[in-house]
């Protein structure tokens, strides 16, 4: 069994993005960019980077960085409960990074709800801010913890 991965650009078919989304997040979108004040308006699925990971043919969970010429973000990590604590939310979030890298990236931020920080914090990432249970925090390129924690 191996794990399966792809990139989908913002001008594909985005229709499994938005069914895994829909399916963990129990909405269309979420909205946190109040809390940083971060300027969206040029944010969108249409100008981001997906990544979708498949365990046997199923969809086990979806990812998006976005790239606004300044910053790169990775946002809306979803995986379906039942497919959570088996390392595929970890497999996206590096695909994000390696993408984001790749592209010569030096750091990548990520707004995540406090609990799930820690989540984050095994692949590299470090707190900069929190405001409200939400955790603005950042990765630095050489700073990826090179191997699955446990």
């Amino acid at each position: 069994m191996y794990i399966e991965g792809k990139y989908i650009n913002g001008t594909d078919d985005l229709s499994e993005v938005k069914k895994v989304r829909q399916m963990v997040f129990q909405k269309t979108d979420y909205e946190t960019s109040h809390l940083y004040d971060m300027d969206i308006s040029l944010i969108c699925d249409e100008m981001a980077v997906h990544a979708l990971a498949w365990m046997e043919g199923k969809i086990v969970g979806c990812g998006t960085l976005f790239y606004d010429g300044e910053t790169y973000l990775i946002d809306r990590i979803a995986v379906p409960e039942e497919e959570r604590r088996k390392k595929y939310g970890d497999f996206i979030v590096r695909m994000l990074l390696d993408r984001a890298f790749r592209n010569h990236a030096l750091c990548i931020v990520a707004y995540v709800p406090e609990e799930i920080l820690p989540f984050f914090q095994t692949i590299g990432f470090q707190e900069k801010d929190k405001r409200e249970g939400i955790v603005r925090c950042e990765v630095k390129n050489g700073f990826v913890c090179r191997e699955c924690q446990k």
